[in-house]
């Protein structure tokens, strides 16, 4: 199939499009390199459209001249502290981004299959865990508004123009390619594990937002679910065949906690972290973690790399050989 990558260049995007290539797919990517990584384009070796989704014209151009299958929709913006801060640039880069890809698609002879990248977040605070696709969702961030909007959108342009899609809500995308070809490598790095890993090997402290949560051990319980997993379940939902939207979580299924992260980490390393304690961040749930079961059977996905242990040596693996520092 030929599939288009919006945002091909990031963390999730590029392991994707590795995973597309290698079972066959003609991939290709739009990025506009805001947080997209150049290096992840030499890696992947496949044909870069710099610029803008919110470019609608430009974009419509491009899905018509090329006739893709598949859009597999991953630009925007991701992270929860900075949507409360800059709303607006959530807003911008989720919702018009979002409206602009309808809009393009909407403008083909035959529209192409839209894969959404959308999240967990999208849920807020539920009642009980694990979180099924039935769970109401009730966003408490401007980050997790901006994604249900945009599955709103697609929802009403589905019937309205028939445009295909499926939803992939995503829990804590966490560790590197199993042979270090990519990793995670944003400037800054917002997420806990690889900041986690990068100060163990620095023998620096190591911060945790929150010590108080009603959790097992005080700190913030999530599913962590290996990138390699993700990009699987990507390629299969591309791959998908029937036209009724389907709304999929994707996680291990499993919560696991700050602390027992470290202690995780810990035992890999063979000496003890220090961790200094800062206060909870805003828009963070006590405890988040997946009913993944229908993403089993609807694609016949089953997470393969997402044990702990998996992820904090795939992570170590690609720090450690690249020396890399995050700021």
């Amino acid at each position: 199939m030929k599939i288009l990558l919006t945002g091909g260049a990031g963390y999730i995007g590029s392991h994707s499009g590795l995973l597309l290539v290698e079972r066959g797919h003609q991939v290709e990517m739009v990025d506009n390199f805001s947080t997209g990584v150049r290096s992840n384009v030499s890696v992947l070796q496949i044909p870069c459209h710099e610029f803008d989704v919110r470019e609608t014209d430009r974009l419509a151009d491009l899905l018509r001249e090329k006739n893709y299958d598949i859009v597999i929709h991953f630009a925007g913006s991701a992270y929860v502290p900075e949507s409360f801060s800059s709303p607006e640039k959530y807003y911008q880069n989720n919702v018009v981004t979002g409206f602009s890809l309808l809009e393009a698609v909407r403008r083909m002879e035959r529209p192409s299959k839209i894969v959404f990248s959308s999240t967990c977040a999208t849920y807020g605070i539920p009642e009980r865990c694990p979180i099924s696709e039935e769970t109401p969702q009730n966003p408490i961030s401007p980050y997790g508004r901006t994604k249900l909007i945009v599955e709103w959108m697609l929802s009403d342009y589905f019937h309205r123009y028939r445009i295909p899609y499926d939803v992939l809500r995503y829990f804590n995308a966490a560790g590197c390619h199993p042979e270090g070809i990519l990793g995670e490598n944003h400037d800054p790095e917002p997420h806990l594990i690889p900041r986690m890993v990068v100060a163990a090997l620095s023998k620096q402290p190591i911060q945790v937002n929150g010590d108080n949560f009603p959790t097992r051990d005080g700190t913030c319980v999530r599913d962590y679910i290996h990138v390699w997993d993700l990009a699987m379940a990507h390629a299969l939902a591309a791959e998908r065949l029937g036209s009724s939207p389907v709304a999929l979580n994707l996680g291990s299924g499993t919560g696991t906690s700050i602390l027992e992260i470290a202690k995780s980490l810990e035992k890999i390393l063979g000496y003890s972290l220090n961790i200094d304690w800062l206060p909870p961040r805003e828009g963070d749930p006590p405890e988040l973690y997946a009913d993944a079961s229908l993403a089993g059977s609807r694609l016949n996905w089953q997470p393969a790399f997402s044990t702990v242990d998996r992820i904090l040596s795939t992570t170590l693996n690609w720090f450690e050989s690249r020396e890399i520092s995050l700021t």
